[in-house]
């Protein structure tokens, strides 16, 4: 009986653990993969974080926020009577709630944008852009972004204003001269994979909720989140398990709001600079701008996107909270003022007369801090919580969207144009080029602040709109002008006797003002200590006739003939190293109200025979003398006209103008008396008027 007794017992026991046995296989039944996470023991699956969470959810959105203190400490002590949680506490720092489950898992309870204010919403049907310079700037190394790839990542639904208005705003920014920026636009919901995705952006633009926290214990350690579209779900959870562990996702609780209006807490998986370290990448000189509260606040957080950029990106975000409507301001600012698209009838954005051309972040910055646009104080019962828009750049790179042209100079002697302003670094042949009035020209040298390229003399291409593009990138239009006009110079002799000079002259220069940076007002160029004119300028001349001179006393008359062959011909400029050839010497240099034009001189013209004699009737006498022949070319002008002036007037035209002097009589007869006459030489033109005048509405 005993023995009986025994062996049931055994099998009883053994039913028993094979029962066990299959309720464990049944309770653990996913692969092995999506084993819950543990730590120190503690496992936490997946439906039970999900029930945790709604149930949060729910306490929140019955929670009263008249008084702000009182909710945080109501939500505190909520989440410790969740036995999950092995720790709950407010940072002051930050404003926010930090917790953490007993597997390690961090969760974030954030401040929301401070949605009062008003943002309006663009009337497209109405928006107008604009048509279509000193050093540009202090700053020495303008960079554009090595992609034309701009991702605008939408992180919340339609709580933030500055979310659903703001993202299709600011991809209008950038389409709206789709065929002159070269940037392609992409709106993309910040799904988690969507952001581990992201390896091209060269801009990447990120609008959602983001904060940071940390334990009282561990002070230093401060954690930095920023929400994804991804709503925490128990397929969700087991599928981000490992990201969670390593501490790449956070979980974060904050407002949206859905279709139906109603305003909703709900906790999302967030992402963090783990996250970004191992997942995203950026091409060289990116613009990278998080438009959450608190993305500067963490270093580790905005750092992690500078170094994933190679060192050479520009980073934006904000110290601390921001209102909904201050951010908007901002971000609209900044991209219209990178782009230069000078959007007229939407009131958030200013409008500058004249218009502005696109500059680098550091310098449309500057503007900001004028105008208040780079700090917001959301929260009227907290007016020393103030957030700052902040900024962080690569060693000497000073973001720019698209090529700037400052102003032009002309080095006339060469055919060399010089333009200064915003280019970036030499993307290499094939990828940049410059146009004049239409027409490629050759790059000589290309730097960040200056390039230099050949210029046609004359014919399409030789003045007109000037604009630089850049990988599909292209500036705005400056006009190089120009003025054609003749000068006729008469230096007149005895009889005939006449020199006469036409000059053809071509001028060129950048009359337009233009601004030294973002914001400021225009101003003046400097005269360009480069010399004229351009090197299709000539000179046709003609000079010859004939003279005769009579003198008489008691008993002979005398009669003395002078004959000089015509000569004529043409010549262009002189070539100080060609000193033989013919040509004519003038010097023009720029005046801030016209042109100075110096050193006019005849070098090597072709000469022409001059003969002389004379023939006498006396009473005893009468002859012929021999002729003596002389060459003679045209003579330099005299001190009169070694400097004189184009002077404009108030549209640019070089008045009309004449200089006078005086000259002996070139002749070479001999006059009995020894007086020599003189004769008036002139010099003068009429008013030249100016080609390619730069428009009202181009952007300085």
């Amino acid at each position: 009986m005993k023995n009986y007794v025994s062996l049931l017992g055994l099998l009883l026991l053994l039913f028993c653990l094979m029962n066990c046995k299959k309720d464990d296989v049944l309770k653990n039944n996913t692969p092995p993969d999506e084993e819950p996470d543990t730590t120190n023991g503690d496992t936490i699956l997946a439906e039970r974080r999900v029930e945790i969470f709604e149930s949060i959810n729910v306490f929140l959105n019955d929670l009263s926020w008249n008084d702000r203190a009182k909710a945080q400490s109501a939500i505190v002590a909520h989440l410790k009577k969740i036995p999950e949680f092995k720790k709950v506490e407010y940072d002051e720092t930050s404003d926010n709630i930090i917790a953490q489950f007993t597997d390690g898992a961090i969760y974030m309870m954030v401040n929301n944008r401070n949605t009062d204010k008003d943002i309006p919403e663009p009337d497209y049907g109405k928006l107008k852009q604009t048509s279509s310079s000193q050093r540009t700037t202090a700053y020495e190394y303008p960079a554009i972004p090595e992609s034309s790839n701009v991702y605008i990542f939408k992180g919340v639904g339609n709580y933030f204003k500055s979310s659903y208005i703001g993202t299709p705003f600011y991809k209008f920014l950038f389409d709206f001269e789709k065929q002159k920026t070269g940037y392609k636009a992409t709106i993309v919901d910040a799904t988690i994979n969507n952001l581990k995705d992201i390896k091209d952006a060269g801009v990447f633009y990120y609008c959602s909720h983001g904060g940071m926290g940390r334990f009282k214990d561990n002070p230093k350690d401060s954690i930095y989140g920023s929400w994804t579209t991804e709503k925490v779900t128990v397929d969700l959870e087991k599928k981000y398990r490992k990201e969670i562990k390593a501490g790449e996702l956070v979980y974060m609780d904050a407002y949206d709001r859905h279709e139906n209006g109603k305003k909703v807490a709900e906790t999302h998986f967030a992402i963090t600079a783990k996250f970004v370290d191992k997942y995203m990448s950026f091409p060289k000189n990116s613009l990278i701008y998080l438009d959450l509260c608190q993305s500067f606040r963490v270093k580790d957080y905005w750092w992690a996107f500078h170094s994933k950029s190679q060192g050479t990106g520009t980073v934006i975000g904000w110290s601390d909270n921001v209102g909904d409507d201050d951010a908007h301001k901002a971000t609209s600012f900044v991209f219209d003022r990178l782009l230069g698209v000078n959007l007229q009838g939407y009131p958030v954005i200013p409008h500058e007369t004249p218009k502005q051309r696109s500059f680098d972040f550091p310098s449309v910055y500057k503007d900001m801090v004028k105008r208040n646009l780079v700090e917001s104080t959301p929260y009227s019962s907290r007016p020393y919580q103030v957030a700052f828009l902040k900024y962080q750049e690569g060693p000497n790179k000073d973001i720019v969207l698209r090529p700037s042209i400052s102003y032009m100079q002309v080095y006339e002697y060469f055919d060399w144009l010089f333009i200064y302003g915003l280019f970036g670094e030499d993307p290499g042949a094939g990828k940049r080029f410059v146009t004049i009035d239409g027409e490629t020209t050759e790059i000589l040298e290309w730097t960040p602040q200056m390039i230099k390229c050949k210029i046609k003399s004359s014919g399409k291409g030789s003045a007109g709109e000037v604009i630089v593009k850049v990988k599909g990138n292209e500036s705005r239009p400056r006009i190089l002008t120009e003025w054609r006009g003749e000068l006729l110079y008469k230096r007149p002799s005895a009889g005939s006797y006449m020199e006469e000079v036409t000059l053809k002259i071509h001028l060129r220069r950048d009359i337009a003002q233009y601004r030294k940076g973002a914001g400021l007002k225009p101003e003046k160029i400097d005269a360009s200590p480069f010399t004229g004119p351009a090197r299709d300028s000539k000179a046709i001349y003609k000079f010859g006739g004939s003279a005769k001179y009579v003198n008489k006393d008691e008993n002979c008359t005398y009669t003395y003939y002078a004959n000089w062959i015509s000569q004529q011909g043409e010549i262009g400029l002189y070539d100080i190293n060609k000193p033989n050839q013919e040509g004519v010497l003038l010097i023009s240099t720029e005046k801030t109200n016209g042109f100075e034009l110096s050193g006019l001189n005849f070098i090597a013209v072709k000469p022409s025979q001059n003969s002389v004699y004379n023939d006498w009737a006396c009473s005893s006498s009468s002859g012929t003398s021999d002729k003596a022949y002389d060459n003679m070319t045209l003579e330099n002008p005299g001190k009169s006209f070694l400097l004189f002036n184009f002077q404009f007037d108030q549209d640019f035209t070089i008045k009309a103008g004449k200089v006078e002097g005086k000259g002996l009589d070139r002749s070479e007869i001999e006059y009995a008396d020894g007086n020599i006459p003189e004769f008036g030489i002139t010099l003068e033109w009429k008013a030249i008027k100016p080609n390619f005048l730069p428009k009202s509405d181009y952007a300085l």
